[in-house]
């Protein structure tokens, strides 16, 4: 497979047909993820060989496996030697008979693997987390053995590997370790699918995560560096800053940051996940509570990414405060802070039942600093990230390949993996305007397709590295229900009769000249309040021009997409008119002061960039096209309840999307997410086919309508 993105889609395939051929080829090897996650339930683990015990004597840290879904755990034990799990036990899952891993280390040199079917359920375990040898690597001393049901051989992960996690799992009374290297069968292609296709469960479900880097801090300044660095402690003078910006170009230098699968498990492992950095048994923190803190493990450091986050932040102010500090050691604080936030992962998630998930665009922009060995690996990585319900299967696409003689395009197989989940963000995170663009004379912002014999495929200038995109932390935005078919791209939508011109020329002569003035100061990029106050009254002022003509849905329509979420603030535009009036002869809000008006819009909507294209249109045009449903029949006034930056009369298809019937779709609407089309009175399956030409902005309510399904030819 080629890693192609940072290849235009004209230069991976030529032209749109063909991309759309690859499409086609590519989608016959989807696959739900349902067997995938039915694998995460039934894990193979590492434990301690030994008779398991029918009483519970260690801290309580291992809880239930949850409501008593883990009850028919007691039907079968590791490896037969947990049959006499006793009622009298308060705990559901049986891995509370095991033995802990013994403090020190194991003496014995063996341990016992479990079986899928010996402990369903369980997710008292340790997932560890740590960059592979690679082939030129030198070979790592394998000094474990494994017993398995099918018998004793040497552990496949290293032996310095094994001796850390065991480490770990004892000084916190885990008595379950998972390790991909061994818990995955590397002999076994199906049992490998299923483990990169749900490897994102495993670290989002286990009760702890560690990262085992590789760093190694023998040096007593620089331990004491790095704890005053996370702590936010004064340095004592400039050698001693010095040493903190040393440990953490050490630390930039680690592999650990900069792989794409040691990310995507940080990301589902969130706060939980503890990072694990070697150290000299000799060095002694200065303080009882660092030594309390971080130094809890023989020979490890263990902070959370919070604490390395702060170590960054505080690196990079202290110079801001400090007089005298070397312009070179500025330098390189900046360069190292810079590189560590750049690979470092969040904690995305707060709560073990929290998920991360981004868009694929996010997600991308990413594994962009992020590098791993297997091509394929990063469809799995990114459908991980975006906690995608279907996916590819790589090992088929790899034997697909190989029979063809033929190497599938990365992007290509992005693309569709996105868009068969509803994730539009590859075909819409095109060129976004700038705020110096908004003047007149500036073309319309739509995104054109080029040859459109298959308008859903992205533009053929469209480059998914450093592909603009919304960021996404909670809810992602999806779009239910897209599917491929021979016919096209089959979506649930609205369907807009786009009929009516707007004349707004009062307002273009008005304030056109303040605009263009105004967007062409130099400090537009730099400080927008000037432009923000402008933008605010241009709004304001649309808004009182389409109520004043009789259009109180299409200003209900604009409103709803600007106005605050709040009780105070009404939700139809019509109960904020005051029958005062301001010396412009507009009516304002009920509360004439600046603030009061400031919070009346939603904050993301009153910056100059917020619906900025609907200011254009007045400015440019002197006019809004405005439509109402395809179904309603006449031209009266009433039915409007759209706009669309179109050039001329038309139909508009707009995708379906719960987010998009609320004020959290905002960000995306600010996007060309329509299609202009052409109704061709064909059918497929029950739903009409649309020849569509381009993606246009717009704004509408759909609220009291059904949406429809439709098929993009």
């Amino acid at each position: 497979m080629k890693l192609d993105t940072k290849s235009s889609f004209g230069e991976i395939c030529g032209s749109q047909e063909a991309v759309k051929e690859h499409i086609h080829r590519i989608r016959k090897h989807l696959l739900s993820r349902d067997m995938a996650s039915k694998w995460a339930s039934r894990l193979r683990f590492i434990a301690m060989p030994g008779e398991t015990r029918q009483g519970y004597d260690g801290p309580d840290n291992q809880e239930s496996a949850g409501d008593g879904e883990g009850s028919d755990a007691c039907e079968d034990g590791l490896n037969g030697d947990m049959e006499h799990l006793t009622s009298s036990t308060t705990f559901t899952c049986l891995c509370i008979n095991l033995p802990y891993f013994p403090q020190g280390g194991v003496s014995t040199f063996v341990v016992t693997a479990s079986e899928p079917a010996d402990l369903p359920d369980c997710l008292h375990y340790v997932a560890i987390s740590y960059c592979w040898e690679s082939q030129s690597d030198t070979t790592p001393e394998h000094a474990y053995s494994v017993q398995t049901s099918r018998g004793t051989r040497t552990s496949r992960a290293p032996k310095e590997i094994l001796d850390r996690a065991i480490s770990y799992a004892a000084y916190y009374d885990v008595r379950l370790i998972w390790i991909d290297q061994k818990c995955i069968e590397q002999d076994d292609p199906e049992d490998q699918e299923f483990g990169i296709q749900s490897m994102d469960l495993v670290y989002q479900q286990a009760s702890n995560t560690a990262a085992l880097l590789t760093t190694y801090i023998d040096s007593q300044a620089y331990m004491d560096a790095l704890f005053k660095a996370i702590g936010g402690e004064n340095f004592a003078d400039l050698s001693d800053f010095s040493c903190a910006v040393e440990v953490l170009e050490l630390l930039a230098k680690d592999r650990w940051l900069s792989r794409a699968w040691c990310f995507q498990e940080a990301a589902s492992a969130g706060e939980s996940m503890v990072l694990l950095i070697r150290c000299c048994r000799d060095l002694t923190p200065q303080d009882d509570f660092a030594r309390t803190t971080y130094m809890q493990i023989p020979g490890e450091i263990e902070i959370t990414l919070e604490d390395l986050y702060q170590a960054l932040s505080w690196v990079s102010a202290w110079p801001l405060v400090t007089p005298g500090v070397p312009p070179d050691l500025v330098e390189r604080s900046e360069a190292v802070t810079t590189a560590l936030y750049k690979t470092c992962p969040m904690a995305f998630r707060e709560r073990t039942d929290d998920r991360y998930a981004c868009n694929a665009a996010q997600a991308l922009h990413l594994l962009a600093h992020r590098s791993n060995s297997r091509i394929p690996d990063r469809l799995a990585i990114l459908a991980n990230l975006c906690n995608f319900p279907l996916r590819l299967n790589t090992a088929d696409l790899e034997r697909a390949e190989e029979s063809m003689g033929f190497e599938y395009s990365f992007s290509v197989c992005a693309y569709i993996l996105a868009i068969v989940n509803g994730d539009i963000s590859l075909l819409v995170g095109g060129k976004v305007q700038h705020e110096k663009e908004l003047v007149p004379g500036v073309e319309r912002n739509i995104q054109g397709q080029g040859d459109m014999s298959c308008s859903w495929v992205p533009p053929l200038n469209t480059v998914l590295d450093g592909l603009p995109f919304v960021e996404e932390f909670e809810e992602q935005f999806l779009l239910p229900g897209l599917e491929i078919s021979d016919e096209g791209l089959s979506i649930l939508g609205y369907l807009w009769k786009v009929d009516t011109q707007v004349s707004l020329t009062s307002l273009q002569q008005r304030l056109s000249t303040r605009w263009c003035d105004e967007s062409s100061k130099q400090q537009w990029l730099y400080s927008h309040q000037a432009q923000t106050d402008l933008a605010r009254e241009i709004r304001w002022s649309i808004l009182c021009e389409l109520y004043s003509k009789g259009l109180a849905a299409v200003a209900n329509c604009l409103w709803y997409n600007i106005r605050l979420t709040t009780s105070s603030v009404p939700e139809r535009f019509g109960d904020m008119i005051n029958p005062s009036v301001n010396s412009s002869g507009l009516p304002m809000p009920h509360s004439m002061g600046r603030e009061d008006e400031y919070h009346t819009f939603a904050k993301n909507s009153h910056s100059p960039d917020g619906l900025r294209w609907i200011i254009q249109c007045v400015v440019r045009d002197g006019f809004l096209w405005c439509g109402r449903r395809a179904l309603d029949s006449g031209s009266d006034l009433d039915g409007l309840r759209c706009i669309f930056d179109c050039e001329g009369p038309g139909y508009v298809l707009t995708p379906y999307s719960g987010r998009l019937e609320s004020l959290r779709g905002l960000k995306h609407r600010r996007r060309p997410i329509s299609w202009i089309t052409h109704r061709s009175s064909r059918v497929s399956d029950g739903s009409e086919v649309l020849d569509c030409k381009n993606l246009v902005r717009g704004i509408w309510q759909g609220e009291g309508m059904s949406p429809k399904r439709f098929i993009v030819s």
